[in-house]
């Protein structure tokens, strides 16, 4: 061993070694494991090999010598190559168990490790903290029944406000999500608050140095380092511009961003592992649930997201001269601080009651007329809307905040999202299942005269309802879900937005009726949905489509005709057509032809390590165990390449 590897030459033969060895280990295993580990596993079964070899010669007295002769040299040959696939066959035992244990691509690289061990300390500290609120908010108790439990939605607002300012902000986007949740748990979650103490003044204004690149006065006439709104990731100040326009400077929290990533980070473990423990958190889908709301916080991190978003719905409503958003300075915007002008007015919920009820009422109207317009018309909405995002002006008009989060809904969908509630509120629920199965993606097994009567009771429960149309929405979400359809996120938005319209519209004009509003409203915007101009210029593509391969169909007639005429013509049909399929198959015929060989290899191995008898090549080496140890080298080589492969496919699945 110390000669192997005492010269330049023998450093050479090994790297050559591992480089060789390492790529049919590779290949034996289908690519799975990785370059480096195949590699340093091949130098470890070299130097198993290099140590072996001779002990196991001189135990069977088989040292060879120049004296030797060919017979004694023959069967150490046979013996030595029995050890080097012996050695192979370990080097795959522990690759499977590496790969198994810590499958290729898990490991990071140096960088990302040490940024790595600095999250895991910073998560595993988050942990000790949270299991003691869980545990000290009795939600542990209620964990195992969930929103049966008639404690279970207290034990968990208790504990999002014992957990910190972005379990908090957590719960209040649960609040609005009506339709993923029961309403106990949601009518608890509205109650949150998201205040916090400000951040210091000193803090802030580093922060801002640090995004502008110099002093905040030199940007800013004036600047108010007390903010007048608090909340858990930002806080926002009031400022003005040198040219004399009074602004908002919303300033992330300094600290926020780790903090919000790890929390949004055990929230989803804790989803996933709740699915695992609990049927409640499976059928609720807790886990993509938690996913979007990693998402939905991450994005809040990026205010440049929401400058954009800004932007885009102020184009959007440029022809709602009722309704107001900020204008985004952008200059002074970027990914911790966003500068827009400023809005002055009061939250729709006690300013409306200051204006006369024709005024409120036709804010209402402009203001549904917006968001339904937007869903169905213009395919952008504000996916976050509730009253404390909608102000009452002090010059009478609409006024609307943060835009972190918008949707976007293509126009076929719009369509037949349009076409589904109006089928709905009309009581057709023929027409509404066939919208349904355009516009979703329903089962092939999906009962459709079972979802023709429950759509056709949940139309007619809601009509005697006291709020009908929020009661059909919320329904109809909860319906789709019972019956396996996948909604778009974006869609599911649009139904978010629809219920919480509603309930801002109740704030802003309670008088107004909301069921005979949207059944009126709702013809209009399909009908703009399908606009006769949008159709003509389809009409147009399709026929300019249709055109071109109408001028291909003539050649392909005559080339038919003549195959016809001269008895070439032919029909060739495959039964595994895709390359997928035939791939499928192949792998399959590999796998079970793998598993019946090393069965019968392993059989084999075991009969004739067994079996007395058989030429003796060597002093206590007979023929039939060499052939025994040889077949079960083939037998464990196979067994391996097949757990591989399993695992492989339960991974990709």
């Amino acid at each position: 061993m110390e000669y192997l590897f005492g010269s330049m030459l023998g450093a050479l033969v090994v790297i050559v070694y591992g480089i060789a060895v390492g790529t049919v280990l590779r290949r034996l295993l289908g690519d799975q494991p990785g370059r480096l580990r195949a590699f340093l596993v091949a130098i470890a079964s070299l130097a198993l090999l290099s140590e072996s070899a001779v002990p196991v010669l001189t135990a069977v007295g088989l040292t060879p010598s120049a004296s030797s002769g060919a017979g004694t040299l023959l069967v150490s040959s046979l013996v030595l190559g029995l050890l080097f696939v012996g050695s192979l066959v370990v080097a795959l035992g522990v690759l499977v168990v590496w790969e198994l244990v810590v499958p290729t691509g898990r490991l990071p690289g140096p960088l990302e490790a040490a940024v790595g061990v600095r999250d895991g300390a910073r998560r595993a500290l988050r942990y000790l903290e949270l299991s003691w609120v869980v545990a000290s908010s009795g939600l542990w108790r209620r964990l195992r029944l969930g929103p049966s439990d008639p404690a279970f939605s207290a034990a968990v607002v208790r504990t999002l406000e014992r957990s910190g300012p972005t379990f908090v902000k957590v719960g209040q986007i649960l609040s609005t999500r009506v339709q993923n949740l029961p309403p106990a748990l949601t009518a608890a979650l509205a109650r949150l608050q998201s205040a916090a103490e400000p951040a210091p003044s000193v803090d802030v204004e580093a922060l801002l140095r640090d995004e502008w690149g110099e002093a905040p006065s030199t940007r800013l006439a004036s600047f108010d380092p007390v903010p007048f709104a608090a909340a858990s990731i930002a806080q926002v100040h009031a400022a003005t511009l040198h040219d004399g326009t009074r602004v908002v400077v919303k300033v992330q929290r300094p600290g926020a961003a780790p903090r919000v990533r790890v929390d949004a980070d055990i929230l989803v473990r804790f989803a996933t592992d709740a699915e695992r423990r609990w049927n409640w958190a499976r059928g609720m889908g807790l886990r993509a649930i938690a996913t979007g709301l990693r998402g939905s916080l991450l994005e809040e991190l990026d205010y440049r997201i929401e400058a954009r978003n800004t932007q885009a719905l102020a184009r959007a409503l440029a022809d709602r001269p009722l309704i107001a958003t900020p204008r985004i300075v952008p200059e002074l915007s970027g990914e911790r601080v966003l500068v827009m002008t400023r809005l002055d007015g009061g939250p729709v919920a006690t300013a409306a009651d200051a204006l006369p009820t024709a005024d409120r009422e036709r804010l209402a109207r402009e203001l549904a007329g917006a968001v339904l317009t937007g869903v169905l018309v213009q395919g952008v909405f504000h996916a976050d809307l509730h009253p404390g995002n909608v102000l009452v002006l002090d010059d009478g008009r609409i006024g609307l905040l943060d835009f972190g989060a918008i949707g976007v809904i293509d126009a076929e969908t719009r369509a037949l999202l349009g076409t589904l509630l109006l089928a709905v509120l009309q009581d057709d629920t023929v027409g509404a299942v066939t919208a349904l199965e355009m516009a979703f993606e329903v089962g092939a097994d999906t009962d459709r005269a079972a979802m023709r009567r429950e759509l056709g009771r949940l139309v007619t429960l809601s009509r005697y309802s006291p709020d009908p149309v929020g009661t059909l929405v919320g329904e109809l979400f909860a319906f789709l879900t019972r019956f396996g359809i996948v909604v778009p996120g974006d869609v599911a938005g649009a139904f978010r937005t629809v219920v919480a319209l509603l309930g801002v519209l109740r704030a802003l004009a309670p008088e107004l009726d909301q069921d005979s509003f949207v059944r009126g409203a709702l013809p209009d915007l399909v009908t703009r949905a399908v606009d006769p101009a949008r159709l003509a210029e389809r009409v147009v593509t399709r026929s300019s489509l249709a055109l071109a391969l109408a001028d291909r169909v003539p050649g392909r007639l005559e080339r038919v005709s003549a195959q016809l005429a001269d008895g070439s013509f032919a029909v060739r049909t495959r039964t595994f057509a895709d390359q997928r399929d035939r791939d499928f198959v192949r792998a399959v015929v590999d796998d079970v032809a793998s598993a019946v060989f090393a069965t019968i290899l392993f059989v084999g191995a075991v009969w004739l390590g067994t079996t007395p008898g058989g030429p003796e090549l060597a002093t206590g080496l007979a023929l039939y165990p060499l052939l025994g140890a040889m077949a079960a080298i083939g037998a464990f080589a196979l067994a391996f390449r097949l757990v591989i492969r399993l695992f492989r496919y339960r991974r990709d699945r």
